[in-house]
């Protein structure tokens, strides 16, 4: 199952709300407002959670003490690298060098 069938199949259970159904409502309320990124403090993401958003083209940023950040756009490329350095040495959850490299091109940065 990819990343989308899961969104779906988890926005579809009416039953019970997921945390991963929260961050995408979450996300959805910031990109109405004009955000390009949310912290959410309410919970620390799980592994998979970070997978799934990942795999949907967000980068997650780990390195608080409490909670995370889901980012989808950015403007400047220098806060950008200073974002992935402090990530590498802070983040309790690492982001792959895949998936720096896939978020950076979608930025329409070449590093």
């Amino acid at each position: 199952m990819n990343a989308l069938e899961a969104r779906t199949k988890v926005m579809n259970n009416s039953d019970q709300i997921s945390q991963l159904n929260e961050i995408y409502n979450k996300i959805n309320k910031a990109v109405n407002l004009n955000f390009h990124n949310i912290f959410i403090s309410d919970f620390d993401i799980s592994i998979s959670d970070k997978n799934a958003l990942e795999d949907d083209d967000y980068l997650v940023d780990t390195r608080y003490k409490t909670g995370f950040q889901v980012r989808w756009f950015e403007s400047n490329i220098e806060y950008f690298k200073r974002l992935i350095e402090s990530n590498k040495r802070l983040a309790k959850l690492k982001i792959k060098d895949e998936v720096i490299e896939k978020y950076a091109r979608m930025q329409g940065f070449l590093l």
